[in-house]
């Protein structure tokens, strides 16, 4: 038998391989022009070693295979294009990953998606385009209603690099971003507030904390959506209150569940990022909506 001399990444090796790559991987990202050839392949590596490979190889392999910022660009049907191909990728990179890390993967996804509704709240709304977004949406809600259905006690991952480098693959950094802030991860998540963006990573890594945020980024995303349906305002309450309770009720998850209290918690919703067009009385009503998964908990306890 042939011996090809490579040592198996496996225990220590395993662990000096990834945070060797992760460094390399770190110190290329300021650049105008990262290279993340090599990187890549030994990022391949740590991924084929392992069924479960931890959350950042599986991030970072995505993003480098995928091309990072670069296909952030383009119209928006080669953004949605980008989506959907990225979430193939995850997905299939994340097959045999606990529930939580496959939700969890999909924050860029989310992060492409949430630009593409933006814009068509903001210009005139092509049906094709409409449509194109809201069948995406609707694939990563029973997407992440499977991953819901597996997902068993979470526990804290250690990262070897933070929830802040680890979104700046996606997200470019302003020359004077402080390496003490959240705001390239803050950036990754529109949806998430700042206060609930440093309280995800003020904390251990939780997977399923993170995973709770990027579901209540596409909940958020999907109850936009319905405003484009051209129903009369009392139809439109009622049929966001419907959806919003079935589909919480699918999930339940708690993790979902917290982050999306402590965002009703706040002043003011996220959802202004993209409603910006919409009346007043139709954010309350949103607004509204969003408080029904607290009192159906109250009523739960009681």
């Amino acid at each position: 038998m042939e011996t090809t001399g490579l040592i198996p990444h496996v225990g220590e090796n395993y662990t000096l391989k990834l945070k060797n790559t992760m460094q390399e991987i770190l110190s290329e990202l300021p650049k105008e022009s990262p290279e993340f050839s090599h990187s890549s392949d030994a990022l391949h590596e740590l991924m084929q070693t392992k069924v479960d490979p931890p959350f950042d190889v599986i991030w970072v392999y995505s993003a480098i295979k995928f091309g990072c910022r670069k296909s952030l660009k383009g119209d928006i049907l080669e953004q949605i294009s980008a989506a959907k191909a990225l979430f193939q990728l995850i997905s299939a990179c994340s097959a045999f990953v606990g529930g939580s890390k496959s939700i969890a993967l999909l924050a860029p996804v989310v992060f492409i998606i949430h630009s593409v509704v933006k814009e068509l709240f903001e210009v005139k709304k092509e049906k094709k385009v409409m449509k194109e977004v809201k069948s995406l949406v609707d694939m990563i809600l029973g997407f992440m209603s499977i991953c819901c259905s597996k997902i068993s006690e979470e526990k804290d991952l250690d990262l070897v690099l933070s929830l802040n480098d680890l979104a700046r693959l996606w997200v470019v950094d302003d020359d004077d971003d402080d390496d003490e802030t959240n705001e390239g991860f803050e950036t990754l998540l529109p949806l998430v507030s700042s206060d609930v963006c440093g309280w995800i990573c003020g904390r251990e890594f939780h997977v399923g904390y993170l995973a709770g945020a990027v579901m209540m980024e596409v909940f958020l995303l999907k109850l936009c959506l319905f405003f484009d349906m051209g129903m009369e305002k009392s139809e439109l309450e009622m049929c966001l209150k419907s959806w919003s309770v079935g589909s919480i009720s699918s999930f339940q998850n708690v993790y979902f569940l917290e982050v999306l209290m402590r965002t009703t918690l706040e002043t003011s919703l996220p959802l202004n990022s993209i409603l910006v067009s919409i009346s007043i009385l139709v954010i309350y009503s949103i607004s509204a909506v969003l408080f029904i998964p607290y009192r159906l908990e109250v009523s739960i306890g009681e």
